[in-house]
């Protein structure tokens, strides 16, 4: 594994402990949403939600994924495009069906925790 000694965070490893347990439990509440997600799509008919939203939501949905992914793999771009459609996703929720998704809050919550505790050690690593 590769270190880096830097003044402010001290000797950093690239993947360690914190860094998997960070993304395995990023992508448990992402799970949380996915699941959401299907019992909604599930209950369209029956609620009137259009079939074009359901697709919007599960674009978004495989976007996240995207962008955890790059995120794992240390790339910069995969942090922002987390972060975006993730707020996309909760303000499609909010705004469109007028309820307030809290797995999508907390989902937020931990990425920004996680970036503070595990992405910001780590930057320097990222492409």
């Amino acid at each position: 594994m590769e270190t880096q000694n830097h003044e402010a965070f001290g000797k950093v490893k690239t993947r360690s402990t914190s860094f998997y347990f960070a993304h395995i439990l990023i992508f448990i509440f992402f799970v949380l949403i996915v699941n959401t997600d299907m019992a909604q799509y599930s209950q369209h008919k029956v609620t009137g939600i259009p079939s074009w939203f359901s697709t919007l939501i599960f674009s978004v949905d495989a976007l996240i994924v995207i962008g955890l992914l790059l995120q794992f793999l240390f790339k910069k771009v995969g942090v922002f495009i987390f972060l975006v459609f993730a707020v996309l996703h909760q303000l499609l929720y909010e705004f469109y069906l007028s309820t307030t998704l809290y797995a999508g809050l907390f989902l937020l919550f931990v990425e920004i925790t996680a970036g503070l505790l595990v992405i910001i050690p780590r930057w320097k690593f990222y492409k």
